[in-house]
């Protein structure tokens, strides 16, 4: 990844009261979870050959900023 990984500042309240309010091993699965289907996009963009140039992440979901995709790509990308 060429960017830079930034946190919005709502995780910072939503993960602490997660903690808080859930059980600590169905957050750390959550953390988990969200970080291997995000892998997924990340390796489909990069056997496609498409760069990553940011990634956000919000309470609502991670957002990656990337190079221009075409069909056959984006489809890929997206089914990864």
């Amino acid at each position: 990844m060429r960017g830079n990984v930034s946190v919005k500042p709502a995780m910072y309240i939503v993960l602490p009261a997660a903690m808080l309010l859930l059980p600590l091993r169905w957050v750390l699965a959550w953390i988990v979870a969200v970080a291997v289907h995000e892998l997924g996009h990340y390796i489909a963009l990069r056997l496609c050959r498409v760069p990553v140039y940011a990634l956000e992440i919000a309470p609502t979901g991670v957002k990656m900023t990337t190079g221009e995709l075409r069909g056959r790509e984006a489809l890929l990308c997206a089914l990864a």
